[in-house]
């Protein structure tokens, strides 16, 4: 794999996945983020298991193909650099030498990387065609919510955002309680299909920002909870 990009782009998408990687796990893919250079961009993506998160951005992809990186001390680096552009670098077979090379002017960086066939997928046979929504509106209703949820990690889903509606609703409720008080948001007039699931406190959080940006937004879901969200260079599982 070897790719330029804009390092202002790949800082706002490393920094936009980041919140799904673990800073430790027993499966030390998690910690990784995964890089896939092909067709002038460059996707970065990062997963917990149970979540993920993806931002694409432009790239001169000179090989094209995928690695895992060690996420923290990448993003160290990342955060530091003033250099309009980027370059990434990586053997198309991985060993236990590997490394990513990021070089920017006349400096060189090497991190440790992982094969990318190590790296979780995501199942998504069986998404059901995306509906849009007001990126900003959705955020706008969220933000209504999300003081009530309970930060505490243990209160299941509680400690998240529930989205509900029934057959015959013209409207969706987002909602969010900590059992002591609770709030509604409702988004009137939606063509959203019937939907019962709770998103992650953490997940919401992490998308709000992007939300307010985006005057479109689609949401896709599955028969077993699975939600897809996405915008013009993101996409989320959750």
């Amino acid at each position: 794999m070897e790719c330029t990009v804009s390092s202002r782009e790949l800082q706002q998408a490393v920094k936009f996945v980041s919140v799904m990687a673990a800073r430790a796990s027993s499966l030390p893919i998690l910690t990784h983020l995964l890089l896939d250079a092909a067709d002038g961009r460059l996707r970065v993506a990062a997963t917990n298991m149970r979540e993920w998160l993806e931002m694409t951005v432009e790239a001169e992809v000179g090989r094209a193909g995928q690695v895992a990186v060690t996420g923290k001390e990448w993003r160290t680096v990342l955060v530091t650099l003033s250099e309009a552009r980027v370059t990434l670098s990586a053997p198309a077979e991985v060993s236990a030498e590997g490394r990513l090379t990021v070089r920017f002017n006349t400096s060189a960086y090497k991190f440790p990387i992982l094969p990318a066939d190590e790296f979780p997928v995501v199942d998504t046979e069986g998404l059901g065609e995306p509906v849009a929504v007001d990126g900003r509106q959705l955020a706008a209703a969220l933000r209504k919510v999300l003081f009530t949820a309970s930060s505490d990690t243990m209160m299941g889903i509680f400690h998240g955002v529930h989205f509900r509606k029934e057959d015959g609703w013209d409207r969706l409720d987002i909602v969010a309680t900590d059992t002591h008080r609770l709030a509604l948001a409702p988004l009137p007039k939606t063509t959203f299909p019937s939907v019962k699931v709770t998103l992650s406190l953490a997940s919401v959080r992490a998308l709000l920002p992007t939300l307010e940006k985006e005057p479109v937004v689609f949401w896709q879901q599955k028969e077993s909870g699975l939600v897809a969200l996405s915008g013009q260079a993101w996409r989320a599982y959750l």
